[in-house]
C-alpha cells in the first residue's frame, strides 16, 4: 500500500505486461502453468480493469472440456437403456421370484423332521441335530425318503390323497441318489514319521497299531461284502464309479457329481474327485417307500458309511409344474478327521422353458442391440483417443479399461446363456428319456431296469455338469452387474454435481491408500490375536480367513458377546474394548474425516454448475442449432481457436477469426469461460484449508497483539527497534521516543486521509461523467434520426478533464448531443 500497488499486482508490469510464459500457453514440467500466482494475479487485474476477455489457451481448454463433458454426457442414454434392458433380460431368465419359492419349501422341508408330518418320527431334530453315523441313517428313514418316495409306489389302486404334500405338487425324477468319497486307511506311525515322542526306536510307540485316516488321501479300492451268504440280495462289494463296466462283480453305483462345489472332495479347496473317487448308490421311487427302506438297511447293515468316509451326499431331481421350476437339491454331510459331522444343504433352481413368453425373446433382441451400441461407442472412442492424445493414453486411461470389461463381459454372459439354453434342451430330453423307462413296480424285467438305471445315471451326469455351469454363471452374472454399474461414473463425470462421490474419492485417493496401509496392519494384528484368543474354540475365529470377516462383522455391530466372554472374560474384554476403541471408534472415524475433508471442497465446486436437467435441456438446445447450422460444432471451433494469433480473446476477436461464428454463440463461449475463471478464483476449500487458514490469521492476531502491547509497554525499546531497522527516517530518529513513532503514525494516517479524499473526487467525476453520459444517449433516443445522416449531424465531440493523481490533468473525449 505504501509503494501504491496493490499486493495482488505484484510481478505484473506497469504495461499490464507478464512474465515469459504466462498466458501464452506455455506449461512447466508438472504440467502446470509456468507460475500459477501469475496466472491468478492477470484473472484479476481482468477483473479489476472490466474486461471481457479470456485468455486464449483457457478458450482452447474450455472448448475441449465442453466437447468431452458432452461426448461423455451422450453415453448416459444407451447406458441407462442396457442396463435395464440387462436387468429385465436376466430376472427373466431366472424367474428368481417363483424358484425362490419353491426353493426354500424344500430346504425347510429337508431341515426339519417331525413338523412335516411324516409317519416315523424320533422327536424334534432338524439337520444339525446329526452328530453321529447313526443319525444320517435316521435323517435318510425319516426326513428323505418319507418325504420324497411314495409309500404307494407299488400300489396300484394308490389314490392322489394318498400321497404326502410334498409329492403332490412336485415330481421327483431320478430317485434318491446317494454318493460318497472315501479316504485311505495308513498306519500313523508310517503316515506321521516325524511325530513325537519317540522311544528307544525311532518310531513313535503311542502310534503303533493305531489307523489314520488322511485328509489329503482318496480312496479308489473297492469295500464291502463279497459273497456273503447272508446278504444274498447283495452278493458283491462296493466300487467306484469308474469301474462300473468291469467284470469285478461290482454294484453300479453311478452319482450325480458334486452339486457342494469343491466341498464334494475329501480336501476341499483341491480339485473334485474323479468317476474312480466316487462311491454311488440309488433308492428309486418306483421301488416305493417300502423298498427304499429295506435297501436303506441293507446299506447301514454292511457299513456303507464307515470310517473311510469323508463325504456324503444325498441328491434329489425335482421338478414343480405349476411354478415350471427344476431344483437339483444337495444334502452334503462332511465326515472330517476330528471326528465332528458337518452338514448343510445347497440347492441349484432354473426353469426348463425360459421362453415361454414371446417377450422375453424381444427383450434379449433388444439386449443385444443396445450391447452392439455400446461396443461401437466403446471402439469410436477408443479410436478419437488415439487420434487426439496417442496411443499411451489409450493405455492409461482406466475408462478404456472399464468399457472393454463391460463389452466384453456382455458378450461373454450372452454367450454362457446360449449354451445354458442348449443344456437346458438336453437336461430336459434326458428328464424324458428317465420317465418313459422308468419300469412299472411289479415289473421282473432286468433289461428294463437295467436300461432305466442308465438313463438316470446319464440324467444325473449332465444335472452335475449344468449345476455346476449355473454356478459359475451366476457368479459372472452378479460380478458383471457390479462392474457395469462402475460404467455409469464415467457419464457422470460430465456432470459435476453426480460425480461428487468420484471426485472426491479421486482426490481423497492418496490419503486413503496411507490410512488404508496403517488400518490393515492394526486391523490384521487383532486378527491374528484373535485366532490365538479365541480360535480353538469358537468356529468362525479358527483360521485367520474365518477371522477376518469376523472382526469386520464386529467393527460393525454384530457379534455375541457371551460366546467370546465364555471361557476367559478378563481377555476377551481387553481385547473386545482395545478393538472397538482403536478400530470401530477411532479410525473408522478418521475414515470419514479423510473422506469429507475432500467432499466439502468437491460439494463446493459442484455447487457452482448447472443442475442435471438443465445440463440435458442445454445439450439439447446445443445439438439442434449445431444441426440447425446456427451454431458452429466443438471440433470446427476449437480448430479455428487454436489457429488464433492473439493470446487474449473477446467476442469481437473470436467472431473475426472463427467463421460463420453468431453473436450469440461467441458471448456464450466467452461468458462461460469467463465464469470458469471466476469458479477458479473462488474454488472451494478443504477443511484442513480452512483449519490452516485460520491457524494463520490466529497467528497474525497474535504478532499484532505482541507488537501493540510492545509500543505501549516499552515505547522507547520500540523506537530504538525501529532506528536500528530503518523504519524511521533520519528526522524521526533524531525526535526519537513517543514522539516520533507518533509522528510517524499521524504522517501515514494523514496520507491515508488524502488517498481516501482523492478517491471519493475521482468517484464523484465518474459518477458525472456516467449521468452525462446517459443523458446524452437518452437525448440520441429521443430524436428521430433521419435516414441518412451527415457528418455534420452526428453529436459533437467535447474535452472533459479526468483526475490523473488527484490533479485535474488529464483529458478524456466524450460526447454530447
Amino acid at each position: 500500500a505504501q509503494a501504491g500497488v496493490s499486493p495482488w499486482m505484484a510481478g505484473v508490469g506497469a504495461d499490464n505486461s507478464f512474465p515469459p510464459g504466462a498466458g501464452d500457453g506455455s506449461e512447466s514440467n508438472d504440467g502446470g502453468w509456468a507460475n500459477e500466482d501469475v496466472v491468478e494475479k492477470k484473472l484479476l487485474l481482468r477483473i479489476a480493469e472490466g474486461k471481457r476477455v479470456v485468455d486464449r489457451e483457457e478458450l482452447v481448454a474450455h472448448i475441449t472440456e465442453a466437447e468431452d463433458q458432452r461426448l461423455a454426457f451422450l453415453k448416459l442414454p444407451i447406458t441407462i437403456i442396457f442396463f435395464l434392458a440387462f436387468i429385465l433380460v436376466q430376472l427373466e431368465h431366472e424367474n428368481i421370484a417363483d424358484s425362490s419359492m419353491v426353493q426354500r419349501q424344500l430346504r425347510g422341508m429337508l431341515s426339519g423332521t417331525t413338523f412335516e408330518g411324516v409317519a416315523y418320527t424320533s422327536g424334534h431334530k432338524d439337520l444339525n441335530d446329526i452328530d453321529t453315523l447313526d443319525d444320517v441313517y435316521l435323517y435318510l428313514q425319516e426326513v428323505v425318503l418319507p418325504l420324497f418316495i411314495n409309500n404307494n409306489s407299488a400300489n396300484e389302486n394308490a389314490t392322489y390323497d394318498d400321497l404326502h404334500r410334498v409329492l403332490r405338487y412336485n415330481m421327483l425324477i431320478g430317485g434318491v441318489q446317494l454318493q460318497q468319497v472315501r479316504r485311505k486307511e495308513v498306519q500313523c506311525a508310517e503316515r506321521y514319521p516325524d511325530l513325537g515322542p519317540f522311544g528307544a526306536s525311532s518310531v513313535n510307540p503311542i502310534l503303533n497299531n493305531f489307523n489314520c485316516y488322511p485328509w489329503d488321501t482318496e480312496d479308489e479300492e473297492c469295500f464291502g461284502v463279497w459273497n456273503n451268504p447272508d446278504f444274498t440280495s447283495i452278493s458283491a462289494g462296493f466300487c467306484p464309479d469308474a469301474k462300473r463296466n468291469e467284470a469285478v462283480g461290482g454294484r453300479r453305483l453311478d452319482f450325480v457329481l458334486n452339486g457342494g462345489g469343491d466341498g464334494g472332495s475329501t480336501k476341499g479347496a483341491r480339485a473334485k474327485p474323479t468317476e474312480n473317487q466316487y462311491f454311488s448308490q440309488y433308492l428309486y421311487e418306483y421301488e416305493g417307500l417300502e423298498g427304499a427302506l429295506t435297501r436303506l438297511e441293507t446299506l447301514k447293515e454292511q457299513n456303507w458309511i464307515d470310517l473311510h468316509t469323508a463325504w456324503l451326499g444325498i441328491r434329489l431331481l425335482v421338478l414343480n409344474p405349476d411354478m415350471g421350476v427344476f431344483v437339483h437339491m444337495t444334502v452334503g454331510i462332511y465326515f472330517p478327521p476330528s471326528g465332528a459331522l458337518l452338514p448343510h444343504i445347497r440347492a441349484k433352481s432354473f426353469q426348463p422353458e425360459p421362453y415361454q413368453s414371446q417377450w422375453i425373446l424381444a427383450l434379449d433382441v433388444f439386449q443385444g442391440i443396445t450391447l452392439l451400441c455400446i461396443c461401437a461407442q466403446t471402439m469410436q472412442g477408443f479410436y478419437n483417443t488415439v487420434r487426439k492424445r496417442g496411443k499411451k493414453e489409450l493405455f492409461l486411461n482406466g475408462w478404456n479399461w472399464l468399457n472393454l470389461l463391460v463389452v466384453l463381459g456382455g458378450l461373454v454372459i450372452i454367450l454362457m446363456w446360449i449354451l445354458l439354453y442348449f443344456s437346458l434342451d438336453t437336461v430336459k430330453q434326458k428328464a424324458v428319456d428317465v420317465r418313459q423307462a422308468e419300469p412299472s413296480p411289479l415289473t421282473s424285467d432286468e433289461a428294463a431296469k437295467r436300461l432305466f438305471e442308465a438313463a438316470v445315471q446319464e440324467l444325473h451326469k449332465e444335472m452335475n455338469d449344468i449345476s455346476d455351469y449355473i454356478e459359475w454363471y451366476r457368479l459372472i452374472l452378479c460380478a458383471y452387474t457390479l462392474a457395469f454399474s462402475l460404467k455409469f461414473l464415467e457419464s457422470f463425470a460430465a456432470q459435476p454435481r453426480l460425480a461428487v462421490v468420484t471426485d472426491t474419492m479421486i482426490k481423497a485417493g492418496s490419503d486413503l491408500i496411507h490410512f488404508l496401509i496403517v488400518f490393515s496392519i492394526i486391523f490384521l494384528s487383532y486378527c491374528v490375536a484373535g485366532v490365538f484368543l479365541f480360535g480353538r474354540r469358537i468356529w468362525k475365529f479358527s483360521s485367520l480367513s474365518r477371522a477376518i470377516p469376523a472382526c469386520a462383522l464386529i467393527m460393525l455391530g454384530d457379534f455375541d458377546w457371551e460366546e467370546m466372554a465364555e471361557q476367559d472374560p478378563t481377555t476377551s474384554a481387553l481385547w473386545f474394548w482395545s478393538f472397538m476403541i482403536c478400530v470401530a471408534i477411532l479410525m473408522l472415524n478418521m475414515l470419514m474425516a479423510i473422506v469429507m475433508d475432500q467432499y466439502t471442497q468437491v460439494k463446493s465446486e459442484a455447487e457452482q454448475s448447472h443442475p442435471i436437467w438443465q445440463q440435458v435441456s442445454n445439450t439439447i438446445v446445443d445439438a439442434y442449432k449445431i444441426h440447425s447450422g446456427q451454431y458452429i460444432g466443438n471440433n470446427t471451433l476449437l480448430k479455428a481457436v487454436r489457429e488464433m494469433p492473439e493470446r487474449e480473446v473477446d467476442e469481437e476477436t473470436l467472431r473475426l477469426r472463427v467463421d460463420n461464428l453468431c453473436h450469440e454463440q461467441a458471448k456464450k463461449l466467452i461468458e462461460e469461460a469467463l465464469q470458469k475463471e471466476d469458479a477458479r478464483l473462488n474454488n472451494g476449500i478443504t477443511i484442513t484449508e480452512a483449519m490452516k487458514m485460520i491457524g494463520w490469521v490466529k497467528v497474525a492476531v497474535k504478532k499484532i497483539g505482541w507488537k501493540l502491547e510492545s509500543m505501549i509497554t516499552d515505547p522507547e525499546e520500540h523506537a530504538a527497534e525501529d532506528c536500528r531497522s530503518g523504519t524511521l527516517d533520519q528526522n524521526q530518529q533524531s525526535q526519537g521516543g513517543v514522539d516520533g513513532l507518533l509522528g510517524e503514525i499521524n504522517e501515514r494516517m494523514s496520507n491515508m486521509d488524502e488517498f481516501m479524499q482523492e478517491s471519493l473526487r475521482y468517484v464523484t467525476f465518474r459518477g458525472k461523467d456516467v449521468r452525462d453520459r446517459l443523458i446524452s444517449i437518452e437525448g440520441l433516443l429521443k430524436q428521430a434520426a433521419p435516414p441518412e445522416q451527415t457528418e455534420a449531424d452526428l453529436p459533437s465531440a467535447r474535452v472533459v478533464p479526468v483526475p490523473v493523481n488527484g490533479q485535474l490533468n488529464g483529458e478524456r473525449t466524450t460526447w454530447s448531443s
